[in-house]
């Protein structure tokens, strides 16, 4: 479980901001927070403010830092992030601190355009964190500590040194010597380097037959929320294409449809043919549902996209279920949709607005505002102003 996240210097992020699941045990309202290690943390936050406040580039930053932990092992070429335009030649910075396996974690990474600066990697045993390994870097300079029990091999640790955009925290997880951290594996985003990952009908619809062709569980799993949603699907079945490959190979791919029953009859429309809303909540459903049945960490930019917002609510609520959530995953998104806000506490509420003095996104939680109670009618107040994060706009 993520417990908290801090980032400066990346897009439109210049000073540290942070991004806190962590909530005092008064704030435990109902089943969408739980206890992890010791901590009261919400699974769910969600962040709102006006265009170009820097909402998406926040889901950018976790992203980022969580792929690039998990995954850069394998990286030989430049780190592709993009630092704030008043900021250039300095690093970006992150810190993570997370819940695996009854542990409690701590992560910080110093990163510029070229190579890694620092990390540190520490695990929580009394008060603070132990470290289990930390390095710096200055060119080709490079300090490493570890803790006395880290064994590692002198040429794996020359191939760390030399591998300067590698994280060494990823490469000693890719390699066996730390346990295996399940924080790391159950994500999904929908964000990328240059923002929302827009829905793409023909790779989606591929990539969803895929998955559901090849997992009966998940298949009905989807196929029974979708019948909550009331839009007609009764059954989910599969056409087989046979086609050959560039090589002249035959291949068969196998393409969902969706199967629909009416008093005069039934007929089957191929997913493609299906609205837009049907297949953002179809390919959304495959893609969280794993992560539900084995607790991680969703990341959704716009949430809304595409969707009613009772559809929207149901699958939020998905995460404040104990029967649907057991092994408590995390929900982090962004919304334009204000209704969204009266289903949170204000422990789960970010506001997000751009400073115009230097072009800084600046992040502050709900219950940071003074006077602000759980029974406000939050979407209200927010379109009301009350709470900032508004755009100024002169509608006369």
């Amino acid at each position: 479980m993520l417990k908290k996240f801090k980032v400066s210097n990346f897009c439109s992020i210049g000073e540290t901001q942070e991004l806190s699941f962590e909530i005092s045990d008064n704030n435990l309202l109902d089943d969408s927070a739980r206890h992890a290690c010791g901590h009261a943390v919400n699974l769910i936050e969600c962040v709102i403010g006006a265009n170009a406040s820097g909402k998406t580039n926040l889901l950018k930053a976790l992203t980022f830092i969580l792929i690039y932990t998990r995954n850069s092992y394998t990286f030989k070429d430049q780190i592709a992030f993009d630092v704030h335009a008043l900021k250039q030649g300095q690093p970006a910075c992150f810190e993570l601190e997370f819940a695996s396996n009854q542990k409690l974690y701590q992560y910080k990474a110093s990163i510029n355009e070229d190579y890694i600066e620092s990390e540190f990697f520490g695990e929580n045993v009394k008060r603070g964190f132990t470290r289990i390994f930390e390095y710096y870097r200055n060119g080709d300079d490079w300090t490493f500590k570890k803790a006395n029990q880290l064994e590692i091999n002198k040429a794996d640790l020359k191939r760390f040194k030399e591998r300067k955009v590698s994280s060494v925290l990823s490469s000693l997880l890719s390699l066996g010597y730390l346990p295996k951290i399940t924080f790391f594996e159950a994500f999904y985003s929908n964000v990328d380097r240059f923002g929302l990952n827009e829905f793409d009908k023909g790779a989606k619809t591929l990539e969803v037959s895929d998955i559901l062709f090849g997992d009966d569980e998940l298949k009905n799993a989807v196929l029974d929320f979708i019948n909550e949603f009331d839009i007609g699907i009764d059954d989910f079945e599969f056409k087989a294409l046979k086609y050959k490959d560039k090589e002249g190979r035959n291949k068969t791919q196998q393409l969902l449809d969706t199967k629909h029953l009416t008093d005069n009859g039934s007929f089957n429309l191929s997913l493609y043919q299906e609205s837009n809303g049907t297949q953002a909540a179809i390919y959304l459903l495959t893609l969280v549902l794993p992560v539900l049945r084995e607790g991680g960490l969703v990341v959704l930019d716009e949430i809304e996209s595409g969707m009613h917002p009772h559809v929207v609510r149901k699958v939020i609520n998905l995460f404040a279920s104990k029967k649907h959530n057991p092994n408590n995953a995390q929900l982090f998104f962004s919304t334009h949709q204000h209704l969204l806000l009266n289903d949170r506490t204000k422990s789960q509420i970010y506001i997000a607005e751009k400073n115009s003095n230097n072009a800084e996104t600046e992040l502050y939680r709900l219950d940071e505002v003074e006077g602000v109670r759980n029974d406000e009618n939050y979407m209200t107040k927010y379109l009301s102003g009350t709470y900032g994060g508004i755009p100024e706009i002169d509608f006369f």
